[in-house]
């Protein structure tokens, strides 16, 4: 017997995750939230609090963004706690440095000025993504689901495809038109698109560049707080309604009986904690293991090897003085110095410049890093580093002069590697290890329109799944679609509670 007893217990602090919680909390259920280890977007180290990874909010003004935060009650909040960027961010490439901007006749001069030879053809490519932006958000509403799964939702997603400017596999259409195949212009939109995607960076789709390079251009903007201080207000929101939020709570199992979930079992707990849904927002690889034997769902391990992802985000900051910025640096850089060469590791970096105090500054610079590199060479996120250091200086001229501090969060100080039995160097070892680095998860070949890769329901029934790898191919925009639709599996199988709150929302009002 569960002494506690839950309509909805949330595994995972991440984004997809606390926004299913916010508005499962806001229709009136009992609600539990757990951490799971979720790695916090900050870290110390040197008594300073530096990013795990660069800040960009870019889907603030689509459609299901809109309709989350304000069946949340909090648009207008968020709208001030959003500051847009401007420029939206700089592509720096050989001899190339584009500030992308959403003043559109600014933007063009910067573009006449950088590409002289495709004045023309850039032009039409931006009048073909104003035509299609209509049309996507059409596609892209809010019953829509992705993946399909049953006989309803393969119906809606088909009548929906009609809507679909792209075609039923999203890869419909010439988006360049004249633009050569090795035009320069071509890589500085891929790669914003590479770091704005949460799937496979090599295998963008036509859809994919249209959908994520408009939405970063319109409403490219940065959250206060960055988005450390988006997950705590979205917590903040769950509390209020009702939820409990536990972000250091764990789970050593999630109990199934007779197909269905029971519960969970916290870590340190021999009681089960039961509940009628759990919604599941940490990594599929994370998640089999948690699955007694008895109970576990024979599929589930080879589905989650089956995603095994192709690239890992690695993190390095530089803690710089002030002076070592360059003038007319934006906030947020993409930053590709050998064209010629794959665009991963040292020669693909997403970079963002953040203040720290009145006399320092961190560079924090993302790549893309091999994971069967990092799982076979225990010196490769060392070598990673120094070549991360090298573009770095080439880029921030004098940058070795003003040097504070350099960091990684998945590259452990030398002061924990000297006393490694400490309790609190244990705890951080545990967060700061490579296999907590975040995954580009693999989109399988039988992707809906290449952008999916788990589906939100899986092995037995009332467990969901949410999160970037669900409908990776989107980005941020997929974590909001994949937040609503489990949201509203719940609501839909038991509207009970939302029928309750919503009827009672009068008194609520006037007391």
């Amino acid at each position: 017997m569960a002494k506690r007893y839950y309509d909805v217990i949330v595994l995972g602090a991440g984004l997809g995750p606390l926004l299913a919680a916010a508005l499962l909390a806001k229709r009136g259920y009992r609600l539990l939230v757990l951490g799971c280890g979720t790695p916090e977007d900050t870290y110390e180290e040197a008594g300073l609090r530096l990013p795990r990874w660069p800040s960009y909010f870019g889907v603030g003004g689509t459609p299901i963004a809109r309709l989350v935060l304000t069946e949340l009650g909090v648009r207008q909040i968020v709208r001030r706690k959003l500051q847009p960027l401007e420029p939206r961010y700089q592509v720096v490439l050989p001899r190339i440095r584009l500030d992308v901007t959403a003043d559109r006749e600014r933007y063009a001069e910067e573009l006449a000025r950088e590409f002289p030879d495709a004045v023309h053809p850039i032009a039409t490519f931006y009048e073909r993504l104003d035509r299609l932006a209509g049309p996507i958000d059409r596609f892209l509403r809010d019953d829509l689901v992705l993946p399909p799964d049953g006989f309803l939702e393969r119906r809606r997603f088909q009548r929906a495809s009609v809507q679909n400017p792209f075609g039923p596999y999203g890869d419909t259409g010439d988006l360049w038109a004249d633009i050569p195949a090795g035009h320069p212009f071509r890589l500085a939109v891929a790669a914003q698109v590479r770091f704005a995607t949460h799937s496979d960076p090599d295998a963008q789709t036509p859809m994919q560049i249209a959908r994520l390079h408009c939405s970063w251009l319109a409403d490219g903007s940065l959250p206060d707080g960055g988005l450390a201080g988006l997950r705590a207000f979205l917590c903040e929101r769950i509390s209020l309604h009702g939820g409990e939020v536990a972000i250091d709570g764990a789970v050593s199992e999630i109990v199934v009986r007779r197909g269905r979930v029971a519960g969970v079992r916290r870590a340190g707990e021999e009681d089960v904690t039961g509940a009628q849904y759990v919604i599941a927002g940490i990594d599929a690889a994370r998640l089999a293991p948690l699955f007694a034997d008895r109970g576990a769902p024979e599929a589930f391990p080879g589905f989650a090897a089956a995603r095994r992802p192709k690239y890992r985000l690695f993190t390095r900051n530089v803690v710089v003085r002030p002076e070592a910025i360059p003038e007319g640096m934006a906030r947020h850089v993409f930053f590709v110095p050998d064209p010629p060469y794959p665009p991963i590791e040292d020669n693909h970096l997403f970079i963002e410049v953040v203040p720290l105090q009145s006399d320092a500054a961190v560079v924090c610079a993302r790549s893309f890093a091999p994971t069967g590199r990092i799982e076979s060479d225990p010196d490769y996120l060392d070598s990673l580093a120094r070549r991360i250091d090298a573009r770095l200086e080439w880029l921030f001229p004098f940058m070795d002069r003003h040097v504070v501090l350099r960091s990684s969060p998945w590259i452990l100080p030398s002061d924990l590697c000297a006393d490694p039995s400490r309790r609190s160097a244990l705890l951080e070892r545990a967060a700061r290890s490579p296999d907590r680095m975040p995954s580009v998860p693999h989109v399988p070949q039988d992707a809906t329109l290449g952008l999916t890769c788990l589906p939100h329901r899986v092995a037995c029934r009332n467990l969901l799944l949410t999160g970037p790898e669900v409908i990776p191919g989107l980005g941020d925009e997929g974590t909001f679609m994949s937040a609503w639709t489990v949201a509203r599996i719940v609501t839909e199988k038991d509207p009970r509670p939302a029928r309750l709150r919503r009827d009672a929302a009068p008194k609520f009002e006037m007391g």
